[in-house]
């Protein structure tokens, strides 16, 4: 169950529309062999074991959904080259703005093709990766509606050109890390591979566009056809005027779309390209395949230019077609950028020097170096001290090359001229992330003021890319539209890698999602200070969603210190300082858990919650009593904070000093470590407490100022159950609305003087249901909960509620989150197996009625499966159930948890996610083989493609069985026609293909392992209700249920004379309540009728697996009860943080439940909240929590085993 509390934390689709067509990716990055030039074996990245990668195929406005699994032993990160990422600088894929996906890992980046149409590229930006490969090609075509200045091509090439070094990427890196210049290139590639690798085909007299990238590392190229011209009609994202060339200057990271016509003789000809300003000529060749080609290329290859002239005037030929639409149905010369007053000037450098006897490769005498947070990340997070905005200067200067972060800053929507000028004997290549600008002028010489009269203020082209001339300038003109941060780099990647690049911050003052997206759930943070760095501490917080890595040291700036007040459910040995105290835990069987099974003050088997919250922070556990301090404690470089809590304490000073209070806790009659006491103090009080807090605090304004503690602490306060305990066992005469109105001032007053000490962030967890406290169910001759008792906890919760919503209103800069114990408990005891529990009423360690009348003691009785009850003792949680409550307090929705002022404690995010997923580790499967699926579809729609196999248990074939039932809308995106026009494939032919399957496995391998060990999942059944049910059959019901269960049998008795023994068998769910079914009831809720037919197939499909069971004794099955599982969900949804189960995330109509999920139906932003995907399907979420039900529920959801068990047997 602890995965769905995860689930809340998984990637959420960014702010995007609903009405924009989402694609989806899912890619696996590796190394692999690969064979670019002359035959020659390299190691390349490969991505779906591709090279280069998949092309991306894309529309104006979609959101193109990219899951990337690093299989790489290193970081890796891929970047979107001219994709403009439009307020949402975080998913560019760079380092200065991306956290690096760690080895073994995955990231799903969230790209929106914002209004923007044309030919672009993906690489990877890290270390040197770039020459191992990792890139491909990126399109963006026009909306349908759009009108395109061209008639629509009979085909679309993409062509990914350039330089090439057989030298592996790691050597080349070592190189450059070395401080030397790059060799020359071995080649160059067209799509891979090396001189005639590649063939493009072409129908004789037809036209075809040619997407062109260079996507190498420091080469201009130039590309030209035998015998043929290029029509550009397209620069990175511009329509151009239509001009006619007969070879193409492509400069590195820039891309171009030509027309090409295949009107010459029918044979096959050269497409030719070759490095430019080189004095060596490298060429690689492709060939330009005529379809009815009558012979083979031959001639010499085409030779292209070797004037810079020529590539000068080319380049500023290339203009704006202004009367074609651009991504919008507006002409693209409708913005007069040549009218819009600039605001600023910029002028950029570029150098090369060596620094401290190393090459090394400037802007404004500035060589960037990374810093060791992303820059952006950085900025939201406000850690002081990773960067300086103006780091580098707006105009060169007459330093010497130096190391620094550099970063500019800019002002939302300034309108800015920049001014590249290059003083050496190469030709470069910059690039800027996130923006298209317009390149109005280039020329030799030195810009001048009086440049600016040559600018083209018409029809200059906007592009993402522009080169700049061997002594020369180049101008460009860009609208700061888009907030974030951005890259400026070199394109020649040994120059960027080498420090020339810099980032410019676009900055607005308001913090809206008007002007940018928040960072998204799935943000990969990584934080490594450079003060811990220099003294060897290391702090690295990563909230990646599979990642689990935190070390947090109070030497880093961002991590708060913890400071922890209350009673038993947060102390950890407090008591143990008093030795004369009965309430303590310092003895067997409690600590069990704990490592070593040492008995540490804790209330529990192992954990409490203070520990978890702790952990979830990045701590190992808890903070250390206060009473265990030395001296020298507050001057460790790793101390993070104080316990103070004490066993048997409240919010009144007389709570747990009196004689009464001792029945909650007590010891056993020989206490180990008893002792007499100087001052006899049983407890703590909460006001002792806080003049500890008073005595650390003051301690650490003398070592470290006192700043960081008042400002930046978190303080735990979990408190008053002992004092409603002892109201409540007190007969008092004080009347209840009296008493409640006492503690509540008590409550303010500690409050108020915690403020008055600097606290300002709180996480208050109020009091749990303790009427249901074993030791109070003992009072109840039924053995229920004591109403009265828990009807004060909800009292005291609703006045505390109202108590911090006045404090937060009165003191404006506190923030409190507030956690209903009452709630989150009650939810569990009312509901358990969900959450993993079979006992909710006893305790595991404990004598008498419901372990409930004694403490846990060396003696008492101990229960074995601990991880299975609620209670420990006769009071306290079990260290399972401490875990459920910390991950709640944490990730629970507002029935659980009310967060004030909702940035949520913000420093906390930074080191949230990454430990909810170290306890996540305890319940996570083995990796395993594949086995193999028959995937159908029911009804009257055609089926869809294979789905992938499923890995489990590790050396076991796992074969999957089932009916996918509902299909695909009118106009299936991929519907295909077919030999057979078949439209399902019934369950009788999967178990024949199963019984091919086997024979070819049996002819290759053997067949026992198929036979003996193989694992049978079979999910099917829901369409033949449907069938029925809606058919109006006058077949009687238990008579079509008697024939449906026969068939069943039968397939099951074919299986296992095929050798099948292990079945994993999942029933009918409620399908009554699907969306679909709901739509035909007026008030909206489920069709009982249908859903009583699930229940009585369930209930005959039980009895038909135990007699399969029992007649053949080596067949081992599992049976998921569906039905009980999506029901319990259904009637209690928000524990599993599903908000909506009766509509459909994608569809149309009433419930969205009228019609299948289609690219133009209506789209549900949060789907990790709803029940169902469609009509009839559940989410991935559902699908997830259905998952883990399976393999680790209990008999309320699988018998007679789980699934889990099942994989074991």
């Amino acid at each position: 169950m602890l995965l769905k509390f995860l689930a809340a934390v998984v990637l959420v689709l960014g702010l995007v529309s609903a009405e924009d067509p989402y694609r989806y990716f899912d890619w696996n990055v590796t190394y692999g062999d690969i064979y670019p030039l002359g035959g020659a074996r390299q190691q390349g990245i490969l991505i779906n074991g591709q090279f280069p990668g998949p092309e991306i195929y894309s529309v104006t406005n979609d959101n193109l959904i990219i899951n990337v699994h690093n299989s790489l032993p290193e970081p890796f990160l891929i970047s979107w080259n001219g994709v403009q990422q439009r307020r949402n600088s975080y998913q560019d894929g760079v380092y200065g703005t991306t956290c690096p996906i760690p080895p073994g890992k995955n990231f799903t980046y969230t790209l929106q093709v914002k209004d923007q149409i044309g030919s672009f590229y993906y690489f990877p930006s890290l270390a040197f990766h770039k020459a191992a490969g990792g890139f491909g090609a990126l399109k963006i075509l026009s909306r349908p509606r759009i009108p395109v200045p061209f008639p629509e091509p009979a085909g679309d090439y993409s062509i990914l050109i350039g330089d090439w070094y057989k030298t592996d990427h790691k050597v080349l890196k070592a190189i450059l890390d070395r401080g030397h210049r790059l060799p020359f290139p071995d080649g160059v590639l067209i799509n891979g591979r090396g001189a005639s690798g590649t063939t493009f085909t072409f129908e004789q007299g037809k036209t075809y566009r040619l997407r062109i990238s260079n996507v190498g590392l420091q080469n201009s190229l130039n590309f030209r056809i035998q015998g043929h011209t290029l029509k550009l009609v397209e620069v990175e994202g511009t329509h151009t005027l239509q001009t006619t060339y007969e070879s193409l200057d492509i400069h590195v990271g820039q891309s171009y779309s030509v027309l090409v016509t295949a009107d010459q003789a029918p044979q096959d000809y050269y497409f030719a390209v070759s490095t430019r300003f080189t004095s060596k000529v490298l060429t690689s060749t492709a060939i330009f395949h005529y379809s009815n080609s009558a012979r083979q290329v031959s001639g010499p290859i085409p030779g292209g230019p070797t004037q810079t002239g020529w590539s000068l005037s080319q380049a500023r030929s290339i203009r704006t077609n202004l009367t074609a639409s651009g991504p919008r149905p507006n002409p693209q010369g409708s913005y007069h950028y040549g009218l819009v007053n600039v605001s600023r000037t910029i002028m950029l450098q570029s150098s090369a020097a060596q620094v401290s006897g190393k090459q090394r490769y400037a802007v404004n005498s500035v060589s960037f170096i990374p810093a060791d947070t992303p820059l952006k990340l950085a900025d939201y997070f406000k850690i002081d001290g990773v960067f300086k905005v103006g780091s580098i200067s707006d105009y060169p200067t007459r330093q010497n090359m130096y190391l620094d972060t550099s970063v500019m800053g800019a002002d939302f929507r300034a309108f800015v001229e920049i001014v590249f000028e290059n003083k050496e004997n190469i030709v470069q290549s910059f690039h800027l992330d996130g923006y298209s600008f317009w390149v109005v002028g280039m020329d030799g010489g030195k810009w001048t003021p009086a440049s600016r009269n040559e600018y083209n203020l018409r029809d200059a082209v906007s592009r993402s890319t522009t080169q700049v001339y061997p002594k020369s300038w180049t101008a460009i003109y860009i609208a700061l539209d888009n907030v974030g941060m951005w890259n400026v780099r070199s394109e020649f990647w040994a120059r960027q890698y080498l420090g020339q690049q810099f980032y410019l911050r676009v900055y607005s003052p308001v913090e809206s999602t008007r002007d940018e997206y928040p960072i998204p759930r799935n943000a990969l943070l990584c934080v490594i200070s450079k003060s811990l760095m220099a003294n060897k501490s290391w702090v690295v917080v990563s909230l990646v969603l599979c990642v689990a890595v935190a070390v947090v040291s109070s030497s880093d700036p961002g991590a708060p210190l913890i400071f922890v007040l209350g009673d038993s459910t947060a102390d950890v040995g407090t008591n143990n300082f008093l030795p004369t105290s009965t309430a303590r835990a310092n003895f067997p069987h409690n600590g069990i858990d704990f490592p070593s099974s040492k008995p540490t003050g804790r209330f529990s088997n192992g954990l409490n919650s203070a520990d978890f919250l702790a952990q979830i922070l990045g701590l190992g556990r808890s903070p250390p009593p206060f009473l265990s301090l030395k001296a020298k404690s507050l001057r460790k470089k790793r101390f993070s904070g104080v316990n103070f809590a004490s066993g048997g304490s409240g919010l009144l000073d007389i709570t747990g000093k009196t004689s009464l209070s001792l029945m909650k806790f007590g010891t056993p009659e020989k206490t180990p470590l008893a002792a007499p006491s100087v001052n006899q103090k049983n407890v703590v009080s909460l006001t002792e407490q806080i003049q500890q807090f008073a005595t650390v605090k003051r301690n650490l304004t003398a070592i470290k100022g006192g700043r960081r503690v008042t400002k930046k602490s978190l303080f735990f306060i979990s408190i008053g159950s002992n004092d409603l305990f002892e109201y409540y066992h007190s007969n008092s005469s004080i009347p209840k609305e009296e008493f409640l109105t006492s503690l509540l001032l008590a409550y303010e007053n500690h409050l108020k003087n915690l403020i008055d000490l600097g606290a300002r962030k709180f996480g208050i967890i109020s009091v749990a249901p303790i009427g249901c406290c074993p030791s109070q169910r003992i009072h109840n001759t039924t053995s229920g909960c004591l109403e009265d008792l828990n009807d004060l906890a909800v009292a005291f919760h609703a006045r505390l509620d109202a108590l911090m919503f006045k404090m937060s209103s009165e003191c404006k800069d506190i923030k409190y989150a507030l956690g209903n114990a009452f709630e989150m408990t009650i939810n569990v005891i009312q509901n358990p197996l969900p959450f993993n529990f079979t006992q909710v009423e006893a305790a595991c360690c404990g004598a008498g009625k419901l372990n409930g009348e004694s403490f846990c003691s060396p003696n008492a009785n101990l229960c074995l499966n601990r991880d299975n009850y609620l209670f420990w003792d006769l009071y306290h949680p079990t260290q399972a159930a401490s875990k459920l409550a910390a991950v709640t307090l944490f990730n629970g929705g507002p029935q659980f948890v009310l967060l004030v002022q909702q940035t949520q404690v913000r420093h906390l995010s930074s080191y949230l996610v990454t430990q909810l997923l170290m306890l996540e580790q305890t319940i996570s499967c083995s990796p395993a083989r594949l086995g193999l699926t028959f995937p159908t579809m029911a009804l009257t729609f055609l089926p869809q493609n294979p789905l992938e196999g499923s890995a489990m248990a590790s050396t076991v074939l796992i074969f999957f069985l089932a009916l996918m039932k509902y299909g695909t809308p009118k106009k299936t995106p991929f519907a295909a026609s077919s030999v057979s026009q078949k439209n399902v494939v019934p369950l009788a032919e999967q178990i024949q293909q199963f019984s091919t399957v086997k024979s070819n496995l049996t002819a290759i391998k053997g067949g026992r392992r198929v036979t003996e060990r193989s694992l049978f999942f079979i999910s099917i059944g829901s369409n033949d209700l449907f069938g029925y049910y809606h058919s109006n059959s006058s077949i009687p019901k238990e008579e079509f249920l008697s024939s449906l269960l026969l068939a069943y049998e039968n397939h099951l008795k074919a299986l296992i004379d095929l050798g099948a023994r292990k079945f994993g068998i999942i029933s009918v769910a409620p399908i009554g309540c699907c969306p679909s079914q709901r739509v035909y009831n007026a008030s909206g809720e489920c069709l009982e009728d249908l859903n009583d037919l699930a229940v009585a197939f369930h209930s005959r499909l039980d009895a038909l697996m135990s007699k399969l069971s029992s007649e053949c004794k080596d067949v081992k099955y599992a049976l998921g009860n569906a039905f009980e599982m999506t029901i319990n969900v259904i009637r209690n949804p928000l524990p599993f943080n599903f908000t909506q189960v009766e509509a459909a995330c994608c569809g149309a109509g009433k419930l969205n439940g009228e019609s299948f999920c289609s690219p133009n139906a209506t789209l549900c932003l949060n789907r990790d909240n709803y029940l169902f995907w469609d009509l009839f399907h559940p989410t991935q979420a559902a699908s997830k929590l259905a998952a883990v039900t399976l393999f680790n529920g209990g008999p309320q959801f699988v018998t007679p085993i789980n699934f889990s068990q099942l994989a074991m047997a």
